[in-house]
């Protein structure tokens, strides 16, 4: 069989506790050691799923595109809270994945009340 040119993983932790989460994210870090590793695009609402894999990040919003680039341009305080439309932290997690948190001190617009 041959190997494929490119897997999508759309929505792919949906529905799974954080073990099988974390079992999926090694077996993509797997795939991406591969000699003939294939493209992956990997669909999340999760930034912290992005992974040190992962090098490029596009932002959606109503099905348009309102940022995309390499991820340590783009998984920023700054442009999250603008795709947000609210203030965000970003809590490193080491290997070089995130945490994005709702920045409740600076809520100015109360989103969160």
């Amino acid at each position: 069989m041959d190997q494929p040119d490119l897997i999508i993983f759309d929505e792919a932790s949906s529905g799974l506790d954080l073990f099988a989460r974390e079992k999926l994210l090694r077996q993509i870090h797997h795939i991406k050691q591969l000699d003939h590793a294939p493209t992956m695009i990997y669909v999340t609402h999760h930034a912290e799923e992005i992974t040190k894999d992962i090098t490029h990040v596009l932002l959606l919003k109503h099905g348009q595109v309102v940022e995309q680039g390499p991820k340590e341009n783009i998984l920023t305080p700054h442009i999250l809270s603008q795709f947000y439309q609210a203030p965000v932290s970003l809590i490193d997690l080491g290997d070089e994945r995130l945490f994005v948190k709702p920045d409740i001190r600076n809520d100015k617009d109360n989103k969160l009340k």
